[in-house]
């Protein structure tokens, strides 16, 4: 299962990653099938049931097992279902950023390093099969709002992935980057912060911080923070959280100021905001659907081809 060339991947940090979901899968497969197809982007694969072997790019065979999630990088994977019970699976692929070479990298965070190979999440699973599942429901209803409904969960699923990943702190920040350090203050930040206290804290000055801001990721640090805190509050939102909670809880000054940006970024009110669907887990003793396989609008089965 030995590729000749294998790629020279990318890391994509968080402030890079805006998943593109290409297509979503739900199957149960018998031995001895053994699949060979591309990952064009990222490929993310929550075993339900069963064991497989499986190599990602090139790289030596494994295996997983139920509780398993594996994570195929760009390139040419393969997998074989072993003897034993039918494997159930879900399968996710995404471009990891519409900006090249981000698009076909590998998930970075500081202090945890690239998106792992393999990740078991055991009695975490209905976490993940209900992001799963709310993916394939958006690409089966494609509503106006599904690509940042699809976005929004497959985000969910890496970081959901990366926090179950042991993070060494102490011996991996002294390598941080100071603008990986700034992002990840502004991440924990509840309220929305000044411009001149963050830039007092880089050490520039006002103007010059928003410059250099703003030709290393693309928009100005308050355009940047207030778009951070929207999306944030939009999960307060799709949990169950009121307008209000959700507004004061994320730093904005009224409910009135923040319904109007809130309905400027995402075309509707906060009070339309859909909540996180809690769906039915597929039963293994029923007669189920057993092979739902949900492109995204253009995108061709050739995109997989090998």
């Amino acid at each position: 299962m030995n590729d000749r060339h294998q790629p020279a991947w990318t890391d994509v940090p968080p402030r890079e990653l805006c998943p593109q979901v290409t297509i979503a899968v739900y199957c149960t497969l018998k031995h001895p099938y053994n699949p060979c197809f591309r990952v064009p982007g990222i490929g993310i694969m929550l075993v339900i049931k069963g064991r497989m072997k499986y190599s990602v790019a090139g790289q030596p065979e494994r295996t997983a097992r139920s509780g398993d999630i594996v994570c195929f990088y760009s390139g040419i994977a393969r997998y074989m279902v072993l003897p034993g019970e039918p494997l159930e699976i879900y399968q996710l692929q995404f471009f990891p950023s519409n900006k090249p070479p981000f698009d076909s990298g590998i998930p970075f965070l500081p202090g945890a390093g690239r998106l792992p190979e393999l990740v078991h999440v055991g009695n975490d699973m209905r976490v993940f099969v209900q992001l799963f599942e709310s993916i394939i429901q958006s690409l089966l209803t494609l509503k106006p709002t599904w690509q940042i409904e699809t976005a929004s969960a497959a985000l969910d699923i890496i970081k959901e992935i990366f926090a179950r990943v042991e993070i060494s702190r102490s011996s991996s920040e002294k390598s941080w980057d100071q603008w990986d350090r700034l992002i990840a203050r502004i991440e924990d930040m509840r309220d929305i912060p000044k411009i001149s206290d963050i830039a007092k804290e880089a050490s520039m000055s006002v103007n010059q911080f928003i410059q250099e801001f703003a030709r290393r990721f693309g928009k100005s640090p308050k355009q940047y923070i207030l778009e951070r805190q929207l999306w944030k509050a939009r999960q307060s939102l799709r949990k169950g959280k009121s307008v209000k909670d959700a507004a004061y809880e994320h730093g904005f000054s009224t409910p009135c100021y923040f319904s109007r940006i809130y309905k400027r970024k995402f075309g509707y009110p906060p009070t339309k905001t859909p909540a996180i669907s809690n769906p039915v887990l597929p039963d293994p003793d029923t007669s189920l659907p057993h092979n739902r396989q949900l492109y995204a609008p253009g995108v061709s089965r050739q995109l997989f081809a090998v």
